[in-house]
């Protein structure tokens, strides 16, 4: 499945292919939701991970979505942050994936974080300080200018490359 996400991006990309960390974002970023326990309609990330792979969702063509990937190979330092900018239509849905490779150690050594900053200026967060991604999804969005903020909460072993895919789905 990573292997047909790949082609059809280094094919629309003129050639040039995704890194490791893109490819995983934009997996996630198109995961279809897992039916959760009991009476839970969706499954938290701990019981299934970010959902099951739907190739169709990630690949650069998909009906009714809009598929944005950034693959920062420059990377960031200790709070330094980057803003990457999405016009959305009244009602769209969002998820954003942030994906990163991490130096080795024990536990997570370079931290970075992503927010959705709302055309009122309010944000939307949930800093993970255990994993290298970072999901946010945001439902019936207001229209406007929508910002996506990565930052680097703590990077010792900087520069700190990362991959970020946002799918937008317009209301239907």
């Amino acid at each position: 499945m990573a292997a047909l996400v790949r082609q059809a991006w280094r094919e629309r990309n003129g050639g040039e292919a995704l890194s490791g960390a893109a490819i995983k974002a934009l997996l996630i970023a198109g995961a279809r939701p897992v039916r959760g326990r009991a009476s839970h309609a969706r499954a938290t990330a701990f019981e299934a991970g970010y959902g099951r792979i739907d190739v169709a969702s990630s690949l650069p063509d998909a009906h009714g979505r809009t598929i944005t990937i950034v693959d920062e190979t420059h990377g960031l330092c200790t709070g330094e942050e980057r803003l990457f900018g999405l016009d959305v239509q009244e009602g769209a849905s969002l998820r954003a994936v942030l994906c990163w490779y991490d130096s080795p150690g024990e536990r997570l050594i370079n931290d970075l974080d992503l927010a959705l900053v709302r055309p009122d200026g309010s944000v939307a967060t949930n800093p993970d300080r255990t994993n290298t991604v970072e999901v946010l999804e945001a439902a019936r969005l207001s229209a406007g200018r929508h910002l996506l903020r990565v930052s680097a909460f703590n990077v010792p072993d900087s520069p700190q490359p990362f991959a970020l895919a946002v799918i937008v789905t317009a209301l239907q």
